[in-house]
């Protein structure tokens, strides 16, 4: 097997030839469950946002 044939259920689907670095692949790993928080988190990121312009840091 190709590593082309090998990384298309990755995240890039396989568009490079080269391996994915192991640092990527950790990131990578929580995907599915960064998905189902998105709104959550930009939420939170948003309230920051707005603590931090309170504040005058921003």
């Amino acid at each position: 097997m190709t590593n082309k044939e090998n990384n298309k259920n990755l995240m890039w689907g396989g568009r490079f030839s080269e391996n994915q670095d192991k640092i990527l692949s950790i990131i990578n790993a929580s995907i599915d469950f960064d998905r189902r928080l998105y709104k959550q988190d930009l939420s939170v990121s948003k309230v920051h946002c707005e603590m931090l312009i309170e504040q005058k840091i921003i």
